[in-house]
């Protein structure tokens, strides 16, 4: 993945899909293109001396607690693309960052927005002092994605236990965010799933998921919305709303 520092302060990355980031339809998986967007957001942090290495130095580091995405047009394998990125404003701890994929001919894909923040390693819990954090850049972009408000849930029906897994943890320490998507992939029907694709996903973390947890799902499949939360020793871990549109 090779990065540059455009004029207008977004940094870009040239994407491609491979056939590792598919899934059994031959489609895109949608954990890999959160992926890619959380890759890109590292890459941009070291730029602006943000990076993993300087923030383990003060014995932080950075996590997602939002994702929400509109997917256009789902991404294909193969298919040569850019994928976008900026720093949005920031307020109280809470460091917004703003996506574009998009084709080299301008046609975007897919329009991004997570909410990041500093978290004390030791502590687990946001990082009291931030001083020595450079000041970020914040930008506008055309186009670009607001975050939504809070998302009314219905009652969910459906309950699973899910292990936490050792291969689904990251560098952290707890269940990657990527991860959470092929849950919500592992929960649909066959036949739903052969016939729809991601269109929105909005998913808030609320507490981190750790190796050896027992996840409680609900949820509940309404049309073409999937509601999932789940929880974990009693406190609410997650929840995600994901919209599909038909193939």
């Amino acid at each position: 993945m090779t990065g540059s520092f455009l004029p207008d302060g977004v940094f870009r990355s040239e994407i491609c899909f491979g056939d590792s980031d598919t899934d059994r339809f031959g489609r895109v998986e949608n954990s890999a293109l959160l992926w890619q967007l959380q890759e890109i957001a590292g890459a941009h942090y070291d730029t602006l001396g943000w990076g993993y290495e300087r923030i383990r130095s003060h014995g932080c580091f950075w996590a997602v607690i939002r994702n929400e995405l509109v997917i256009t047009i789902p991404p294909r394998p193969g298919e040569a693309l850019w994928l976008d990125t900026w720093n949005g404003r920031s307020a109280h701890g809470l460091y917004r960052r703003h996506y574009r994929l998009q084709r080299p001919d301008g046609t975007v894909l897919v329009r991004g927005v997570s909410v990041w923040v500093l978290m004390d390693a030791a502590e687990r819990a946001l990082a009291a002092d931030r001083s020595w954090l450079p000041e970020p850049v914040v930008l506008t972009q055309p186009g670009e994605l607001s975050p939504a408000r809070k998302v009314p849930f219905p009652e969910l029906t459906e309950r699973e236990d899910r292990e936490v897994l050792s291969a689904e943890i990251d560098r952290n320490g707890h269940l990657n965010n990527t991860v959470y998507l092929r849950w919500a992939a592992d929960i649909l029907p066959e036949e739903f799933a052969a016939a729809h694709t991601l269109g929105t996903l909005w998913v808030e973390y609320k507490k981190e998921l750790l190796p050896g947890e027992t996840a409680e799902l609900a949820y509940s499949l309404a049309g073409q919305t999937l509601f999932l939360r789940g929880a974990a020793e009693g406190r609410e871990s997650f929840q995600m709303r994901c919209t599909y549109d038909p193939i």
